[in-house]
């Protein structure tokens, strides 16, 4: 809080190991069709789109795909299959029963309607490649995300990799 006020900013949260937000079985939907995605692109010559950023921050090595645009590609080239079904089923589920409620008791105030409307302004998949991060390291350069609220999930295990994390300005204050 700030000094002569009682208002409090809550800067960073943790899911609790005991409440995922995702299950497994929901975690392997999502990495397949991410990886899905990603051999469209190759195999249409298109991996330019899956390397390279929209935005001005992608490092060498990693590779991202927009949620959105894995959804589009499902519903154009699998529409009415049970993978696509799966995908925005899921997508749809994992952004109204858990995102935007856990946003919404975590950062938003009590007196705030509870339904209010929220949107996500960008979700985006990163594959990081510690191989070809040379020696800056797999991650993001220091950025500022747009959106009101930043989520990150990891779609990894713990014991799939070693260092990782994300890092908030605000903590060194």
């Amino acid at each position: 809080s700030t000094e002569g006020s009682s208002v409090t900013t809550t800067i960073a949260l943790r899911t609790k190991p005991s409440s995922p937000l995702l299950t497994q079985h929901e975690i392997t939907v999502l990495r397949d069709a991410e990886d899905t995605y990603w051999e469209h692109l190759v195999s249409t010559k298109d991996e330019v789109s899956s390397t390279k950023s929209r935005f001005t921050y992608q490092r060498k090595g990693n590779s991202e795909a927009h949620l959105s645009d894995i959804v589009r590609y499902y519903e154009q080239y699998h529409d009415g299959e049970k993978r696509q079904q799966q995908v925005s089923s899921l997508v749809d589920k994992l952004l109204l029963d858990r995102v935007y409620p856990w946003v919404r008791d975590a950062f938003l105030s009590k007196e705030v309607d509870s339904n209010s409307d929220l949107y996500v302004y960008d979700a985006i998949f990163i594959r990081y490649n510690a191989t070809e991060a040379e020696n800056i390291g797999a991650g993001q350069p220091l950025h500022r995300d747009l959106g009101y609220v930043s989520v990150n999930i990891m779609l990894n295990s713990q014991d799939e990799f070693s260092g990782g994390g994300t890092f908030f300005e605000n903590q060194l204050l």
